[in-house]
């Protein structure tokens, strides 16, 4: 950085409180050298147009400066940022496939969920079919019928609650996946948010 102060005296100085540019040769033919003054009449030279106020650029030098950023990227920053770009592109892409596998995993529970829930119910109307014919008398045959239809019916019953414990299961295999998705979402839009905050001009 190039920078010298001092204080300017004389007359007709006011008008320099305002902002002054030029360019000029310094040892290299594409050397800039930015020259301003602030509001307290201190002139100030420097090669860095960045240390320039921002109130104090002339459009042509915001053009300018906006040109030396682009410049200033190296190849292997550019490389870098190129090689971000692709991994993002492909995390999305990882996500969008498990999104759409995770869609169709629910869609798959969604119909065990209503198979079992109509399986319910029809063991619930046995079951109280069955507890009307429990009351009224019987003969001994048909009372050894009834107990048999009791003992069919208990066993897919416990039938019923093993099958309906093991989808519970995958219910909550299914969320706890869901919930490493969701973080795993965040964290690419975290990342993405930080790189275009980095690089803007990556998008």
């Amino acid at each position: 950085m190039l920078d010298s102060r001092k204080t300017v005296h004389g007359l007709g100085i006011a008008v320099l409180a305002g902002c002054m540019w030029f360019l000029a040769n310094s040892g290299r033919a594409d050397a800039r050298i930015y020259r301003y003054v602030d509001p307290g009449g201190v002139v100030h030279y420097t090669d860095n147009a960045l240390e320039v106020p921002a109130a104090l650029r002339p459009p042509l030098i915001e053009t300018a400066l906006s040109v030396e950023k682009t410049a200033a990227k190296t190849p292997a920053a550019a490389s870098a940022d190129n090689h971000a770009v692709q991994a993002v592109r492909a995390k999305k892409e990882a996500l969008k496939d498990q999104k759409a596998r995770m869609d169709t995993r629910l869609e798959q529970l969604k119909r065990g969920k209503a198979k079992l829930d109509a399986e319910f119910e029809s063991l619930q109307r046995e079951q109280q079919q069955l507890e009307k014919e429990r009351v009224v008398k019987h003969s001994k045959r048909v009372y050894r019928i009834y107990n048999q239809k009791v003992k069919e019916l208990d066993a897919r019953i416990k039938d019923y609650n093993a099958r309906r414990a093991a989808f519970n299961k995958q219910v909550e295999a299914y969320n706890a996946r869901m919930r490493q998705f969701d973080e795993k979402r965040k964290a690419l839009n975290a990342e993405i948010q930080a790189f275009n905050q980095q690089s803007p001009a990556a998008n």
